[in-house]
């Protein structure tokens, strides 16, 4: 094949040769050339990125922090309805708690209710599911149904279904 090759080079006029020689020097710049631009755009587009995930991530450390800050420490001798009444009025507001009902046919399982919440942010639903279980881990959300309103994407109705342990007095 190289003989061959060898061959076509020498039946080739300087002239030939010097134009092959240029448009292979031009191929190889083009062809360098090409690959650094495409590993500029691909740094590039990684370190932003990394900002963007960064970013994020320092966001969610700060939420985290307000959800450490306002969380609510209720006596777990309570019965489920005040422990809820009260976790709920101090991390979203007595305005956006709109119903709590009991949950029927819970009778071996503890206590269970349905508590409705109106305009409330992703946030202030996150916070309260966060203090529902954070203190002694006995009440915890079985379920949880968001509906977005249509003019606000970020404001939420929520309606979170919380079991507990049977109240004993």
């Amino acid at each position: 094949m190289s003989q061959h090759l060898l061959l076509w080079w020498n039946d080739r006029s300087s002239r030939e040769r010097r134009l092959l020689i240029a448009a292979l020097a031009i191929l190889a710049a083009v062809i360098v050339l090409q690959t650094a631009s495409w590993t500029r755009d691909g740094l590039a587009m990684r370190q932003r990125r990394v900002a963007t995930l960064e970013r994020e991530y320092r966001e969610v450390r700060a939420l985290a922090a307000r959800v450490r800050g306002t969380l609510v420490t209720v006596a777990s001798g309570m019965p489920l309805m005040s422990r809820l009444d009260a976790v709920a009025s101090a991390t979203v507001g007595r305005d956006h708690l709109a119903a709590m009902t009991p949950v029927i046919g819970t009778a071996n399982a503890g206590e269970a209710f349905s508590v409705r919440l109106v305009d409330v942010s992703l946030e202030e639903t996150v916070r309260l599911l966060h203090a529902i279980g954070i203190d002694d881990g006995a009440d915890h959300p079985t379920a949880l149904q968001l509906v977005a309103h249509p003019d606000a994407p970020d404001v939420f109705d929520a309606v979170i279904e919380v079991r507990g342990p049977r109240y004993r007095p």
